[in-house]
């Protein structure tokens, strides 16, 4: 049976001694009072969500981007950046899905975490999950929040599809984005709401020079092909299914390809789109995974 939620609920991860080392000096706390060193305002969305960028503890006032140290910082976080995101009043609809549909979760906050958690162990790459918490009594819990490490080093998939012309660069992208759907698949986790906006690749920034250098042959030494990373920021509406169904693949391969071959600003090309959709259906079976790469180019996006 199902129990029912505390006034408070604080997990924390394996290496944050404590909320101190965020910045908190307890969940109330974050709750009620303006965040130090925040940037940027809360502006509620329709899930009664708002988002902060905080700098750590310890890190420079005039860090103006992420930082690549961690180091220095106290209660084990280090420096640099995070993210917290606050519910505040959730949508009854979205928090009774989210406690009875795996995986189960009091809260928005803690079913992200879940979420994140479980992608992480199949090997998708998410934003780190240091903290996340709940107020409350009852079944569910309106109020929560969730603090994540914020992604360094990496590039909103729009913004990379804009920036990146080179041709080898661009096929590196695309292979590492169907490898981590496949990773997605994996896990069996269905995310209809996913965006473009969603998806993040850390970019090569090694000249082609440099990297030739490095993937020159050594004798006895394998030749290194490393590919983007590519992490996933935002997982509202997902759940973790028994089975996806084609139609839920799909989906979400039409939201990522958004507008293949059209005019639309860092729209993928026919070639990107064919190899992308082979690469994120390997393992299916033929027919199976034809009547998904069409339903993906033909459906909504």
């Amino acid at each position: 049976m199902l129990g029912t939620v505390q006034s408070e609920r604080l997990h924390l991860g394996a290496q944050v001694a404590g909320l101190s080392a965020l910045g908190f000096s307890s969940v109330d706390d974050l709750f009620s009072r303006a965040a130090p060193a925040a940037s940027g305002t809360e502006s509620p969305d329709d899930a009664g969500r708002s988002r902060l960028r905080l700098l750590l503890p310890g890190t420079p006032l005039e860090a103006s981007g992420p930082l690549s140290t961690r180091r220095g910082g106290p209660g084990g976080v280090g420096t640099g950046w995070i993210r917290i995101e606050r519910w505040r009043a959730s949508p009854w609809r979205a928090l009774l899905a989210a406690r009875f549909t795996p995986p189960r979760s009091v809260s928005l906050a803690e079913r992200f975490w879940n979420l994140y958690c479980h992608l992480r162990a199949h090997g998708v790459g998410t934003p780190e999950p240091l903290a996340v918490g709940t107020l409350g009594r009852g079944l569910v819990a309106r109020a929560g929040f969730l603090v994540t490490r914020e992604l360094e080093g990496f590039e909103a998939l729009p913004s990379w599809l804009l920036r990146e012309r080179e041709p080898a660069l661009r096929a590196r992208g695309w292979r590492a984005l169907a490898l981590a759907f496949t990773r997605l698949r994996g896990a069996r986790v269905f995310l209809p709401r996913i965006e473009r906006a969603h998806v993040f690749l850390s970019p090569e920034e090694e000249s082609p020079a440099a990297r030739s250098a490095r993937e020159a042959p050594v004798p006895g030494r394998m030749t290194q092909n490393r590919l983007p990373s590519v992490a996933i920021a935002d997982v509202s509406g997902g759940s973790i299914r028994p089975r996806l169904t084609e139609g839920e693949i799909a989906l979400m391969l039409g939201r990522l390809l958004g507008e293949p071959g059209g005019k639309a600003e860092g729209a993928a090309s026919p070639r990107e789109v064919a190899r992308f959709l082979a690469g994120a259906l390997e393992g299916l079976e033929r027919s199976r995974a034809r009547t998904i790469a069409r339903r993906a180019l033909g459906g909504p996006r």
